[in-house]
């Protein structure tokens, strides 16, 4: 969950663009499921970490984002100490040495 606040300090977001996100800054190392998305993110909501709100796309369909409470409300937000990158990298390689050989 660290890793989906982290996400959200660069920006509002949608649950499939953070999958593609956590992929992406893990060199794929990290894979999520579309089924872990959105127990997450409501499990976030429900602590007050994030915001959710229906919102229009740009092709006209309505989509569910989430932001970071202060975001969600244009004041700033102090974040993580940590990027997203960061994060992930290290998650990544405490997998890696965890994996079987």
């Amino acid at each position: 969950m660290p890793l989906v606040l982290a996400i959200l300090t660069e920006g509002d977001s949608y649950g499939y663009a953070i999958i593609k996100r956590v992929s992406e800054l893990s060199g794929g190392h990290l894979q999520w499921t579309d089924g872990m998305r959105y127990p997450v993110l409501h499990r976030l909501e429900r602590q007050g970490h994030v915001a959710a709100r229906w919102r229009v796309s740009d092709t006209g369909r309505r989509r569910k984002g989430s932001a970071r409470p202060g975001r969600a409300h244009g004041s700033s937000s102090s974040g993580p100490s940590v990027s997203p990158r960061q994060y992930c990298s290290s998650i990544a390689s405490i997998s890696s040495s965890l994996s079987p050989k």
